[in-house]
């Protein structure tokens, strides 16, 4: 859905850069590809109408009710407080508050069946920030930081050499030992 929306602004770019084929910009487009880091893995199928009314409540700031299928494969209509839209690889989710829940929540935007705007004001938890809540739930870390040290292996430090884990990372050369200061989260524990 999201493709979908973007498909008239690819069309006009590729027919610019047909005008411009005698242009090195042209050439960009066959010369630039993108891969993931992770397994690739193919993006749920989003509902063109749910997309365009969840991008339009968070935009107003208004409440929306969804037809959402559950963890337990059941339907049902939840009404929903909108606070942001997160991708995170090919899955796009709905951060919002409901009725039942005060602290913020994900909902799958291919879980949606159907997402109707409510035109009154949505409402945010007091002193709530996005990137803080980040980096809490999708990073899987309170926010507390500790100094990593580790040995890694010869390849795994040339990686780290030109991608650092943070700004003030050291890599001893002849022993293949790492100090940096990073996140103390599940996705560190996964990475080591």
């Amino acid at each position: 859905a999201m493709l979908q929306v973007l498909a008239p602004r690819f069309a006009q770019a590729r027919v610019k850069l047909q005008t411009l084929s005698k242009h090195p910009a042209s050439a960009m487009a066959e010369a630039y590809r993108y891969v993931s880091h992770g397994w690739p893995l193919l993006p749920p199928e989003i509902d063109a109408d749910v997309l365009n009314n969840v991008q339009e409540a968070i935009t107003c700031e208004l409440q929306l009710q969804v037809s959402y299928l559950n963890a337990e494969q059941q339907c049902k209509l939840q009404h929903l407080h909108p606070l942001a839209l997160i991708n995170r690889g090919p899955t796009s989710y709905l951060l919002a508050t409901s009725g039942r829940y005060q602290d913020p929540r994900l909902y799958g935007l291919h879980r949606m069946h159907s997402a109707q705007i409510h035109y009154e004001s949505a409402r945010s938890p007091k002193d709530f920030k996005l990137d803080d809540w980040l980096i809490r739930h999708m990073q899987f870390s309170d926010g507390g930081k500790i100094r990593l040290k580790a040995r890694v292996t010869p390849n795994l430090a040339n990686i780290l050499r030109e991608t650092p884990l943070s700004l003030d990372q050291s890599l001893d050369q002849k022993s293949g030992v790492l100090s940096a200061t990073v996140l103390d989260s599940m996705q560190l524990e996964w990475w080591i």
